[in-house]
């Protein structure tokens, strides 16, 4: 057999001419096989996620049964074998820290953790698979990036998240360069990382800065050349700090303020979208009396601060401040000062 201008591929048991030709097929068979191997991952991936919310979503309203709860998968499309199912609740345990307790008296799962905790974990959830399906979907169709828009994200420091997150697991010092927008100028900072928040589509970092004797919050896009230092900090002497953050909406508060009762009323329509994306999560409806002819009243449990005013002011038209008192005059000085700017 010849060798048309090439060498034989392989052993010498297993010969195929080896051209430029042979070599090209090589290439498209392995793209094919690798593209088919990641859009499985992934489409796996996607169902895995699914199937985590369906049971932590189910398991928000009681005690449910193994049975019952692969019944409700069946439902949602996820057929899932009694293997499948041990192993999705061995994951949430190990890799989500979520704690399912199964009481063999009523042979039923129940899940512990808070429903703050539970919404947090599904929210990245949510995040994961709106992630995994946009990537499956861009990877089979290209024409799928001119159907897909999204909101332009610059994406800046997202290149750290790895480096951080680790050190916010392993209570690593960090070091890196922080630019000003005031100033203009970069400054060194050594901080103990302590969370990271993601608002309005850019993350922060949320970190104690030993030598200022408080926290601060520092936006991603303007971190650089990041650090983690092998020394380490004892992260429960600030979680007082951090649960601040459960009581606001966006980023900022002050160490003296706590929650207080705020009550707002909105137009009938805009309470379907509020419904549909709340605020904060201790964001309730409240039923009253002549509902139609007063209007709906919201209820949150905040310390109201910068975005909750933000907040107020993009449906200004469509909503008031009913209570406290003190926030809804500051909403009327804001109001008759942005009417002067306009006479």
């Amino acid at each position: 057999m010849a060798m048309c201008n090439g060498t034989w591929l392989f052993s010498p048991a297993f010969k195929l001419p080896y051209t430029r030709d042979f070599r090209f097929l090589i290439f498209v068979f392995c793209t094919f096989v690798l593209s088919s191997f990641v859009l499985y991952s992934m489409s796996s991936l996607v169902a895995k996620i699914r199937r985590f919310q369906i049971i932590i979503q189910t398991l928000e309203k009681g005690n449910w049964s193994k049975s019952e709860l692969i019944e409700r998968c069946a439902e949602e499309g996820f057929e899932v074998s009694n293997r499948t199912f041990d192993r999705d609740i061995e994951d949430l345990r190990r890799d989500f820290n979520l704690d399912l307790e199964y009481d063999s008296s009523i042979r039923a799962y129940r899940l512990m953790q808070s429903s703050q905790d539970a919404s947090r974990l599904k929210q990245i959830l949510e995040l994961s698979q709106e992630v995994q399906a946009l990537q499956a979907g861009f990877f089979t169709d290209a024409a799928l990036r001119d159907r897909v828009q999204l909101e332009p994200f610059s994406g800046m420091g997202t290149e750290y998240m790895d480096i951080l997150t680790k050190a916010i697991n392993q209570e690593n010092i960090i070091r890196f360069k922080h630019f000003n927008y005031r100033t203009e100028q970069y400054t060194d900072y050594e901080v103990y990382p302590l969370l990271l928040k993601e608002y309005g589509r850019r993350w922060y970092l949320y970190a104690w800065v030993e030598a200022r004797q408080d926290c601060r919050t520092f936006g991603l896009d303007r971190i650089d050349k990041v650090e983690m230092d092998s020394k380490t900090f004892d992260r429960n002497l600030y979680s007082k700090n951090t649960q601040k953050f459960r009581d606001v909406i966006g980023l900022n508060y002050s160490d003296r303020d706590e929650p207080v009762r705020v009550l707002l009323k909105c137009t009938r329509l805009q309470a379907w979208y509020l419904e549909s994306a709340p605020w904060h999560s201790t964001m309730t409806r409240i039923e009253v009396a002549n509902e139609s002819k007063e209007g709906v009243y919201f209820e949150l449990r905040i310390i109201p601060n910068y975005e909750l005013k933000q907040k107020i002011l993009s449906m200004v038209d469509q909503i008031e401040v009913v209570e406290p008192l003190w926030l809804r005059e500051e909403m009327d000085a804001v109001l008759k000062k942005m009417q002067g700017r306009y006479q």
